[in-house]
């Protein structure tokens, strides 16, 4: 789907009515575009009368230069029943992105050459480009630091050990040491392990009133501080991923008034929602880091507006989770839902299963649309020895996802993380 191969090229195209926007100037005006060899030629008010190649009339939609998402995680290797390159990159590239930062956290992770050098093999005769984002150490294990230099040379453009941050100052000031020789930067996840336990969302007023562990901001923010002081020590470039406090956007603020070479990403949810969605009981609005205070969502539009933040990320995360759950004692039966990553309600998908020679369809629609299959209204019950042997998803922009090998007596979670 991805391929080059798919493409027929136009040689000249004319693009009317669009809604045209260039990030550098901060503006937005309805224009016409023309595209002549694969490169931008005119942009103005340009009449189709006697235009000699393709017209396509936008209505309206945004035209712009091509997005970059620099937190992405496209799970191969290692994790394709997830995710691959190629689906991943066809996400990317039905938003609008044509370059994507996927992180190290893959089995095996990014840590050497050879990975690196698949990953740009496997994207070469893609529409989107890849960028791929290496390990800081071995196995992500916060021990030993990589082969830096030979990861670059393989296409690295940065290190980070996403999902844990870099385990020691210590190994944390060897590694900035290195990335300044090469002048790449240090990604951080900032969250120090100490305060994580087994927490389920943001520490303060409403995780008490709803009775939850939490995970205190402090968690986020001391590690911005340790990470800010090792860049100014080294003078190396440090980017904090997924900032969420609003002491951690003051933190990058001031260091950035003193010089240090500091940068920082937000999520959307994390300048949109605050902790208060949790109050369901839903789990959709469990994520890491969680969703905070309202203080906490005000700073994020704050920083945005005044440079403290420099990027947002969508942080997609294609994901297919299956949650066994054996029932004894009510018959034999199969459940399904079907949810999005990162706190939103999947729109809807049409679920199809395959049972030996029996087809079944059912639309599902939200987050806790069950299908039940010892309700006979429904459809008929799982036989004790019947397994599911397909499951395809279809979502509602058309995306379509399978899994397979399932048995009678489960809870399945189709979740697929998009942004």
């Amino acid at each position: 789907m991805g391929s080059t191969d798919s493409i027929k090229r136009i040689d000249k195209i004319l693009f009317t009515n669009a809604r045209v926007i260039e990030a550098e100037k901060l503006s937005e005006q309805k224009q016409d575009v023309v595209i002549e060899d694969g490169k931008l030629k005119e942009i103005g008010k340009i009449s189709s009368a006697g235009f000699s190649g393709k017209v396509v009339d936008l209505h309206g939609l945004a035209l712009c230069p091509g997005l970059i998402d620099m937190h992405v995680h496209l799970r191969e290797p290692g994790g394709e029943h997830k995710e691959t390159i190629e689906t991943g990159c066809d996400s990317a590239m039905a938003g609008g992105f044509t370059g994507v930062c996927p992180m190290p956290n893959t089995t095996p992770a990014a840590d050497n050459p050879k990975i690196i050098e698949f990953l740009k093999n496997q994207s070469k005769d893609l529409l989107v480009d890849v960028f791929p984002i290496a390990a800081v150490t071995k196995d992500r294990a916060g021990a030993v630091l990589t082969e830096m230099k030979a990861l670059v040379q393989a296409g690295a453009v940065a290190f980070s050990d996403d999902g844990d941050p870099v385990a020691t100052a210590g190994i944390l000031r060897s590694a900035m040491q290195n990335a300044k020789k090469l002048d790449v930067p240090i990604i951080e996840h900032c969250e120090d392990k100490s305060f994580s336990g087994n927490w389920a969302m943001n520490e303060g007023v409403v995780s008490m009133r709803l009775g939850l562990p939490g995970i205190p901001g402090m968690a986020e923010e001391v590690m911005v501080a340790r990470d800010i002081q090792v860049a100014e020590c080294t003078g190396a470039k440090i980017h904090i991923a997924h900032i969420s406090t609003a002491k951690a956007v003051a933190l990058v603020r001031q260091a950035k008034k003193q010089g240090v070479q500091v940068t920082c990403e937000v999520m959307p949810h994390h300048f949109i929602l605050t902790e208060e969605a949790v109050s369901k009981y839903d789990t959709n609005a469990k994520m890491s880091p969680p969703l905070r205070t309202q203080q906490d969502v005000d700073a994020m539009l704050e920083g945005l507006q005044d440079g403290a933040i420099d990027v947002l990320v969508v942080n997609r995360d294609g994901k297919a989770h299956l949650l066994h759950n054996i029932v004894p004692n009510r018959g034999h039966w199969i459940s399904f839902r079907v949810i999005e990553e990162h706190g939103r309600d999947a729109l809807g998908a049409t679920v199809r299963l395959t049972l030996g020679n029996r087809r079944i369809t059912r639309d599902v629609r939200a987050a806790y649309s069950y299908m039940a299959s010892n309700d006979p209204k429904v459809h008929p019950g799982l036989g004790k020895h019947d397994v599911v042997t397909d499951v395809s998803v279809r979502w509602i922009d058309g995306g379509i996802e399978s899994f397979g090998d399932f048995g009678a007596n489960q809870v399945v979670t189709l979740q697929r993380g998009d942004g």
